[in-house]
């Protein structure tokens, strides 16, 4: 008994994991082409601004402004409305 509502509570945490990467695919395709590249050399590589802004030919502030629209947007289509 004790394997079958284990088993039970691991589907459910599995079809949470898909419906939330569902979502975040959703979100992420909201993106441009160069907004994804600047999120992913930030946050994933962890690159440093000098790398991003050369490999994506941006200079400091145009990359930081981009990176701020970036995170609005992912923001917004993930959790709607933001409060100010």
């Amino acid at each position: 008994m004790d394997n079958m509502v284990r088993q039970r509570e691991l589907q459910e945490l599995q079809e949470s994991a898909e419906s939330w990467v569902a979502i975040t695919n959703g979100a992420l395709r909201k993106l441009t082409e160069t907004e994804k590249q600047l999120l992913e050399k930030l946050y994933v590589e962890e690159a440093d601004v000098a790398t991003v802004c050369a490999a994506l030919q941006m200079e400091r502030s145009s990359l930081y402004r981009c990176r701020d629209a970036a995170l609005k947007k992912l923001t917004l289509a993930l959790y709607g409305t933001l409060e100010s």
